[in-house]
């Protein structure tokens, strides 16, 4: 399993430019900046100059009502499985 991360996370440090940071066994926290809102509070969000993830809030962040709007600058959790996809887990103000 450790084998299949370094290899998932040196794939995906290749790709991103920002900070990239090992969470868990099978999460990866990068931070991005909101391109594009999109409906069913989903959104588009920029990783690196040419690497977009599709984002949903996470329910911490709904339960509180926090509002993305666009160029929000946010923390992203990714899983290792499916690194098109990711979690929002945190908007800087």
């Amino acid at each position: 399993m450790k084998d299949m991360i370094e290899y998932y996370f040196s794939t995906l440090s290749n790709f991103i430019y920002s900070e990239v940071k090992l969470i868990s066994d099978d999460k990866i926290k990068v931070t991005g900046k909101v391109v594009d809102i999109l409906p069913g509070e989903k959104f588009k969000i920029s990783i690196s100059e040419n690497r977009e993830v599709m984002g949903y809030l996470s329910g911490r962040m709904k339960k509180n009502h926090i509002k993305i709007l666009l160029d929000d600058v946010v923390d992203v959790e990714l899983s290792i499985y499916d690194l098109s996809k990711g979690r929002i887990i945190y908007r800087y103000a």
